[in-house]
């Protein structure tokens, strides 16, 4: 009875001590972590961006008074007629009838890859009897559409309609794995459209009106809402000064290469912006290019949500003592987000924004302390690297 009434008041204390000694090493786990971790990596983040700035608000500069890009409208999504028309897997097996040109196009081009550096591949295409009979004709109607946004598509819809009941995990696969058409189809038809209008010795205003089926198709390019179509957007660009020199068309103006390497690193940059945007050491960094927010300097493909704090959100804000503060971070990043989304007209930033607390998550992002230890260990190992474009251009600035 004696050993029972010691193991008794042991099993009452017992909590006591766990409160006495767990909570104690939780809470210093959970501020060491996230200052060496979380705070170190976002810092070091910091200061590589600085490092660029003055050259990013520099091409901001340039863009902004060059007018490349129309400012963005949305009237007419062009999401549903693409989706008709171009598969989602270049290795899709059931093509449609729609989208059998767009397919047979894509793969012409790459059967004669060089057409734009080599003449003697650009004879070999030109001569080869495929392409008189591919059906472009559908392509000109792109010139009906001002946007393109992809959530609308039943293939999107039916994975961003998943997001509110999944936990914080299954809510970052859901984004990170949302299908993408594959538009370069798109753009290979136009090409195939330019060539038949050229071997067809088309009068010059039909060459001309074809032509502009590729400056239709980068306005939708980078009214899109990733980093994905910006780079199709700066390749449309090229695609069409390789046209205009391969095919000697003269007087057609186009955007030359050092400007469409400034709009690939100002859009990269863009999505650099976003990631720090919760920092309040960046809050003077940020308010030095507020006013190049514009959808004409190419803001809108840096403005996917995917990555930020919000996912986390139901994660990082705690009603338990002493934990990581990251409601400050949150509150910065929303407000940004919303700024992005009220410009651009991001429908993933509200519905992100929007989304309830999910009723279960993993242990290690529901227990108190230890959800912040990992989100600070996840967020220091996935680090993205948004302005490689810039360290490239300075790793090619020293070596001249």
């Amino acid at each position: 009875m004696a050993i029972w009434g010691r193991l008794k008041k042991y099993l009452i204390r017992w909590p006591l001590y766990f409160v006495l000694v767990a909570f104690p090493i939780l809470i210093g786990a959970s501020h060491y972590v996230h200052s060496e971790f979380y705070r170190s990596k976002m810092l070091q983040s910091l200061d590589r961006a600085l490092r660029h700035w003055p050259k990013f608000v520099e091409d901001l500069k340039i863009l902004d008074s060059q007018n490349i890009a129309r400012p963005i409208t949305r009237n007419q999504n062009a999401a549903l007629f693409l989706a008709e028309r171009v598969t989602w897997d270049h290795d899709e097996e059931n093509v449609t009838d729609a989208q059998r040109p767009a397919r047979l196009a894509r793969n012409l081009l790459r059967k004669y890859a060089t057409w734009g550096s080599e003449p003697e591949v650009l004879t070999k295409l030109l001569s080869d009897p495929e392409l008189k009979t591919i059906d472009a004709s559908w392509i000109k109607e792109l010139s009906q559409f001002d946007y393109f946004d992809l959530s609308v598509t039943k293939n999107q819809k039916d994975q961003l309609d998943r997001l509110a009941q999944a936990d914080v995990l299954t809510r970052i696969g859901i984004i990170a794995s949302l299908p993408m058409l594959e538009l370069m189809q798109a753009l290979d038809l136009a090409t195939v459209a330019v060539f038949q209008a050229h071997i067809a010795r088309k009068p010059r205003e039909e060459m001309i009106s074809t032509l502009a089926v590729i400056d239709s198709l980068f306005h939708l390019f980078q009214s899109s809402p990733t980093l994905v179509d910006q780079s199709l957007a700066v390749a449309t660009l090229g695609r069409k000064q390789s046209l205009l020199e391969a095919l000697q068309i003269k007087g057609v103006s186009f955007v030359p290469q050092e400007m469409r390497l400034r709009i690939r690193r100002v859009a990269w940059m863009w999505a650099s912006v976003m990631y720090l945007s919760s920092l309040k050491e960046f809050e003077s960094a940020l308010a030095e290019v507020r006013p190049f927010m514009k959808t004409t300097n190419f803001l809108c493909g840096g403005s996917d949500p995917f990555g930020t704090h919000a996912i986390f959100r139901s994660a990082l804000v705690t009603k338990w003592p002493l934990a990581p503060n990251y409601e400050p971070a949150l509150a910065r990043e929303a407000d940004y987000i919303k700024k992005t989304a009220a410009i651009c007209g991001i429908p993933l930033s509200e519905i992100l924004l929007s989304l309830p607390d999910p009723e279960n998550n993993p242990t290690k992002l529901a227990m108190p302390y230890l959800s912040s230890i990992y989100f600070s260990i996840l967020n220091s190992i996935a680090v993205p690297s948004f302005s490689t474009q810039y360290d490239d251009l300075e790793a090619e600035s020293k070596n001249k």
